[in-house]
């Protein structure tokens, strides 16, 4: 799968990195070069190959909505000539939940058909019907019930939107494949959050879609507004009376903050 290949990647350079760092932690004889890598130093290329990595996916993923909404048999609009076509790639990516939508928002699922749900109150609908492509808007599925990130591209015909092709990226799925691949000690964490400051990604895989803000943790939402109010950087703040140094980044792709972090014993 191709969120699988893009994480490999991200796997390939982390360990590269937690090698040379524990090289240097444990004293042991590696080369001149490795030996110059600090934590803040491992901290910043871990961060950038997670955004990235993320990004890359995105990115390919809007590219293929795009492409399959820009093919004669959707813009169509039979849905009997772009099913055979959107089933295909659903089979290829289980990750996703593929779906066809119609301007008033009701939409049929790639496999399966009319899912007698409808999106036209999603938040990104409007601007998606408008002809912007959408990018890692936060939802609970309607049609499955999962916490996912929306990609989604509309379908153009004589320059006016007459739909949109759009996949669900499961996002504890994902968040699993982002755990395992990093692998990070226990000293150290790792979360996203979208713009309006729901978690996208994090170590906990329970605090997904949830904002810190709910928390009732004043420390923990100082934190979060931080992230959010800022581009780059790093910022302190403690989490259950720990405290934790987060170095974080905002991606230009899905507008989400990504960061990596130590808790501070």
């Amino acid at each position: 799968m191709k969120t699988i290949r893009i994480l490999l990647v991200f796997l390939l350079v982390t360990v590269a990195l937690f090698g040379a760092y524990a090289c240097k932690s444990a004293g042991t004889n590696a080369p001149a070069s490795l030996m110059t890598v600090s934590k803040d130093d491992l901290k910043a290329s871990i961060l950038s190959s997670f955004v990235n990595s993320t990004d890359w996916f995105f990115l390919g993923l809007k590219k293929d909505m795009e492409l399959l909404a820009s093919t004669s048999a959707v813009i169509s609009g039979d849905w009997e000539a772009m099913e055979p076509m959107l089933a295909a790639y659903q089979d290829l990516h289980p990750e996703l939940f593929l779906f066809y939508a119609l301007p008033d928002g009701s939409y049929s699922a790639a496999q399966g058909g009319p899912t007698g749900k409808n999106l036209s109150d999603r938040a990104y609908f409007p601007s998606l019907m408008a002809g912007n492509a959408v990018v890692g808007e936060l939802v609970v599925s309607k049609a499955t019930g999962q916490k996912a990130a929306v990609v989604a591209a509309p379908v153009m015909v004589d320059g006016r939107v007459a739909g949109a092709v759009g996949a669900s990226v499961f996002l504890e799925q994902l968040n699993d494949q982002v755990t395992s691949l990093l692998n990070l000690p226990e000293d150290m964490l790792f979360f996203a959050l979208d713009p309006d400051g729901l978690t996208a990604l994090n170590t906990v895989s329970q605090r997904l879609l949830v904002n810190p803000a709910d928390m009732h943790d004043p420390e923990l939402a100082r934190g979060k507004d931080y992230i959010l109010k800022n581009k780059r950087g790093v910022v302190t703040y403690s989490l259950g009376n720990i405290p934790r140094r987060v170095m974080f980044v905002t991606s230009q792709v899905t507008g989400w903050h990504f960061a990596i972090g130590t808790k501070v014993q």
